[in-house]
């Protein structure tokens, strides 16, 4: 038989169980209206789909139910007869077409006969199953007194309820106990790669899952309005020069070569310019920075993450605990804060590595502001630097007083202890001994500082050995003289 053969062959043979299914349904529907006794029993739900619903109330359960009957055997004489007759017709034409296009007619009607015989008794089986079952329950009817209580009926909606509840609320613990088991296992993982924990007491398992966003993480707060309006100021700024300088390609009047670290945030305007465009886009922008109401953004944390922050807060006030971040690698570090404070304090008194300087922090700029200003002169008076660098340097201008600006305001840098936990083994790890911390240097902002990376930004300073007057380079002079 070849593949056209065996795919008709299947097609043939699922049509006549379909076939057979309906005819057998037929037959029991026609079985159904012509008994009496069979009608009212229970057996028409299961020969057409339910129809209605149980009520509360006794009687109208008993007018629903002889509704329903009514309406069932209806459906059974008008709708269910006409439907399997049709799909019968149906399913015999296709089988006459099938069977003529067929090479072999004979077989397969033979193949169809015994199939049919034994689908046929199968389901005839069934059905007689089903009818054995209704009649019985209809030969021994259930009475009930008009008096008595509907009890029976409520009592089993009322386990149903129960039952539905035992069973919602043993599905949401075991979906907690899984979402559980999530958290511990990713806890575990935080706590051997992103947070390491060299604290003394429990740490609960929110506060790693706070620390694992990292210490440069920004919660979600509401827009301040004056800033959007701020920033909208100077965005419009920066846009006015960008259409200046398109409108202007070939000015060089405000070009200069200064080095980007010495140069001051300006907040200069072009003057005497006006663009049709950049102006309705300025009054648009504008009208709608300080007509915007900010609204109060969805935060960015989780309940678990919030309460760890919570704890994390409380412990760190009262002084219990010290976070802070690795020296390398980027891992966040829990520590006892006393344990900390005596370790930093037993490593500034190590008189190898630190001397306590004999000024104090203002004197000791001071005095080298004034030897950079000294230097900055000199370096004017023999035509190494200009007048504007100077400035910039130095923070003085033409009468040489010092210009009170932001920008040339100095601030005094700060170190801070970067632990070494990375040269740790499993062992100290385990053990959560706290190793001896590095010094790292916070450098302040101070204009008339112009040295940065063992470089200078102006090579003729670099001449003059300016280097050896670098306030905050991370080298001997700093370590010398720092207070404490």
């Amino acid at each position: 038989m070849g593949p056209k053969q065996i795919n008709s062959s299947e097609k043939l043979s699922r049509i006549q169980d379909k076939l057979v299914k309906r005819e057998m349904q037929l037959h029991l529907i026609h079985a159904t209206l012509n008994d009496t006794a069979l009608l009212k029993s229970k057996i028409l739900p299961s020969v057409i789909p339910s129809i209605g619903r149980v009520f509360k109330y006794r009687d109208l359960e008993l007018i629903s139910k002889k509704i329903l009957g009514e309406a069932r055997e209806r459906i059974l004489k008008e709708c269910s007869v006409v439907e399997a007759e049709r799909e019968v017709a149906e399913l015999c034409h296709q089988t006459s077409n099938i069977l003529t296009r067929s090479s072999t007619r004979e077989e397969l009607e033979k193949g169809i006969q015994h199939n049919n015989g034994i689908l046929r008794k199968k389901i005839r089986a069934a059905h007689e199953k089903k009818i054995n079952f209704h009649m019985k329950l209809t030969a021994q009817p259930k009475v009930q007194s008009a008096g008595e209580s509907n009890m029976g009926r409520r009592t089993w909606r009322n386990r149903k309820k129960d039952y539905k509840k035992r069973h919602k609320k043993a599905y949401l613990s075991r979906k907690q106990k899984k979402r559980n088991d999530r958290i511990t296992t990713k806890v575990a993982r935080i706590s051997q790669t992103t947070v390491r924990n060299f604290f003394s007491l429990e740490i609960p398992e929110d506060a790693f899952l706070y620390l694992n966003k990292g210490l440069n993480f920004v919660e979600s707060k509401t827009a301040n309005k004056e800033d959007i309006v701020y920033d909208t100021k100077e965005f419009l700024r920066k846009l006015e020069w960008k259409a200046f300088f398109a409108a202007n390609p070939k000015d060089d009047s405000f070009s200069d070569d200064i080095h980007a670290d010495l140069r001051i945030r300006s907040r200069k305007h072009p003057e005497n310019f006006s663009h049709p465009l950049f102006d309705d886009i300025k009054t648009r922008l504008l009208g709608f920075a300080r007509n915007f109401v900010p609204e109060e953004p969805e935060s960015n944390l989780t309940g678990r993450e919030r309460r760890g922050k919570a704890w994390l807060l409380k412990m760190t006030k009262a002084e219990s605990l010290f976070v802070t971040k690795a020296d390398k690698g980027g891992a966040t570090l829990i520590m006892d804060y006393q344990t900390v404070v005596e370790c930093i304090e037993r490593d500034l008194q190590n008189e190898t590595n630190f001397t306590k300087s004999e000024l104090s922090v203002d004197e000791m700029m001071t005095e080298v502001r004034g030897k950079v200003v000294e230097k900055t002169l000199d370096l004017l008076e023999r035509n190494n630097i200009s007048e504007k660098d100077k400035k910039l340097i130095t923070g003085l201008n033409e009468n040489n007083n010092l210009v009170q600006s932001p920008e040339f305001r100095p601030t005094i840098p700060y170190t801070y202890p970067l632990f070494k936990v990375h040269k740790l083994n499993e062992d100290q790890l385990h053990e959560k001994k706290i190793p001896q911390p590095g010094w790292s240097m916070q450098q302040g902002k101070d204009r008339f500082i112009a040295w940065k990376n063992g470089q200078s930004h102006i090579s003729p300073m670099s001449v003059e050995g300016f280097a050896e007057m670098s306030f905050y380079s991370t080298h001997r002079i700093y370590w010398r003289k720092l207070k404490n």
